[in-house]
């Protein structure tokens, strides 16, 4: 589980940076040599963006959810500006 997810999520840090890739540019055949766990399927959230984009529960830090923070922050502050 947690632990095992951890090493792997390691490895497949230390190869990409050996190779001198970003996670995403990582062959099928690189992920499988790190653990059977890293299919062609794992690669849509490998990216910055896709990975910040799973961040969607309240308070994350998906774009979505950045952005409806954004205008509790907006109308917070409207309403203490016009008070």
């Amino acid at each position: 589980p947690f632990r095992e997810a951890q090493e792997i999520t390691g490895a497949l840090v230390q190869v990409a940076e050996r190779e001198g890739k970003e996670l995403e540019e990582l062959s099928d055949a690189e992920l499988l040599s790190i653990s059977s766990y890293l299919d062609a399927g794992v690669r849509s959230v490998l990216s910055v963006d896709a990975s910040l984009a799973t961040r969607s529960g309240s308070n994350g830090t998906s774009p979505t959810s950045v952005r409806l923070q954004l205008q509790k922050l907006a109308t917070a502050i409207e309403s203490i500006t016009n008070f």
